[in-house]
């Protein structure tokens, strides 16, 4: 090889190796964890902390104790938790003994899980190592058996004709989705919507189709569910925990594993095209301003339902039943901030989102038509 050759590449070979070793201490910069990384995290624990005996953590925590994941597999029980005779409509003893028999089985359980929700608030320490972070995610099923238990035994309370019962149940199941969304991850916030949707889900076909009365229906508008736009501070409160327990897993890596992680979250955000946080956002905003809907949805059927009771029938109009309502925020559609449709049909009434778009397609969902339907539910 001739002389220049040579020397060409020994400078190429010399220019590579700087650049290799220029990534590496890049890398190394910025997957160091932070010195200050464990004060940070218990500043964010402090501030997060309650004393016991405000916590409803505390019951819940002993119940996690006792729980037998066999009471809540229908091959153990007998009968169908997911039947929609059960978990969408009221039922009585006779419909279904074997459900019946095993609710009373789970009588102390439901007893603690409405204790429990007498708590405003709900503390769980932050998992931020990974050992107990898997645990806290195996709560989460936990949480979403408790979750059809009370709407079983609700169900079946409306069908046995005893509604202040059923409306307790159904709030004690919306409070324990809001003690899981004070917890302060994603994961946490994704089920707590989770567990909130069906709630509001099955509650709301009872206001619409069974005949409480006035007072029933002002305790179940009592019931404290947020209905402001509050988006913003929940994803920086999402954001912060989420980066944080980010760089401490980081701190648990070896300095090549660190590396690999880099390379990993390069090519995942080449994938996504664009920065992968901003992806998550957008992706968690979304389902947040659809949970908003059926939070203030709810809302507008308490006060249809009251209308109807009053007047005999549903009004023709929207604005009829303003009177109704206290907060006048819930008739603006946060996808939109335009308004509700509101229309009459031969069954009753249909409510629905324009969504993003804000066009009124007749309901329907399926893009590029982007409607959401609050009522009927399917």
């Amino acid at each position: 090889m001739a002389k220049g050759k040579r020397k060409y590449l020994r400078w190429i070979i010399i220019v590579l190796g700087l650049l290799c070793l220029l990534f590496v201490i890049v890398v190394f910069v910025l997957t160091m964890p932070s010195p200050t990384l464990d004060k940070r995290i218990a500043e964010f624990e402090a501030k997060r902390k309650i004393p016991d005996s405000e916590n409803a953590a505390m019951i819940y925590n002993k119940l996690f104790e006792d729980y037998d994941k066999n009471q809540f597999e229908s091959v153990y029980v007998g009968f169908n938790f997911n039947d929609p005779n059960l978990t969408r409509k009221a039922w009585t003893e006779k419909d279904n003994p074997k459900a019946a028999e095993w609710l009373k089985m789970q009588e102390s359980t439901i007893s603690e899980l409405i204790k429990a929700s007498e708590f405003e608030k709900c503390y769980f320490p932050t998992p931020f190592e990974s050992n107990s972070f898997s645990q806290h995610v195996g709560t989460f099923t936990i949480f979403r058996n408790w979750n059809r238990m009370l709407i079983l035994a609700a169900n079946n309370d409306f069908g046995e004709g005893r509604f202040d019962t059923a409306i307790g149940k159904y709030c004690c199941s919306l409070k324990m989705a809001e003690h899981i969304l004070q917890q302060p991850f994603t994961v946490d916030y994704l089920t707590g919507v989770g567990i909130e949707g069906l709630s509001l889900d099955r509650l709301n076909r009872h206001i619409v189709q069974t005949n409480l009365n006035e007072r029933q229906l002002k305790e179940i508008y009592g019931f404290p569910i947020k209905t402001k736009d509050e988006w913003k501070s929940i994803w920086s409160e999402l954001y912060q925990a989420d980066k944080l327990y980010d760089e401490k897993q980081r701190e648990n890596l070896t300095f090549l594993q660190r590396i690999q992680m880099t390379l990993d979250l390069m090519e995942i955000n080449y994938r996504n095209t664009g920065q992968i946080f901003d992806t998550s956002e957008d992706s968690i905003h979304k389902i947040y301003l659809r949970n908003l809907i059926y939070r203030r949805g709810d809302r507008i059927l308490i006060g249809l339902r009251r209308y109807k009771n009053r007047n005999g029938q549903w009004p023709e109009k929207l604005e009829e039943v303003e009177p109704f309502i206290e907060d006048k925020e819930v008739f603006i559609d946060p996808q939109n901030n335009s308004s509700f449709v509101y229309k009459q049909t031969e069954n009753g009434f249909t409510l629905y989102s324009k969504g993003p778009n804000n066009i009124d397609e007749g309901g329907k969902y399926d893009l590029p038509a982007d409607d959401w339907v609050v009522w009927p539910l399917p």
